[in-house]
């Protein structure tokens, strides 16, 4: 996504997050059960 536009990297929302502000709050999303649902959103891209 980020070669497609690299502005993504630092855009902001309404609270000025970029997404890794987000993600970083969300361990979560990274743990093994979740894992393969990350894996294949990241190799779609």
């Amino acid at each position: 996504m980020l070669k497609g536009d690299p502005k993504l990297a630092m855009a902001r929302d309404r609270n000025s997050e970029t997404a890794l502000h987000v993600l970083a709050r969300k361990p979560s999303i990274f743990s093994n059960k979740n894992q393969g649902l990350f894996r294949r959103l990241i190799n779609s891209c």
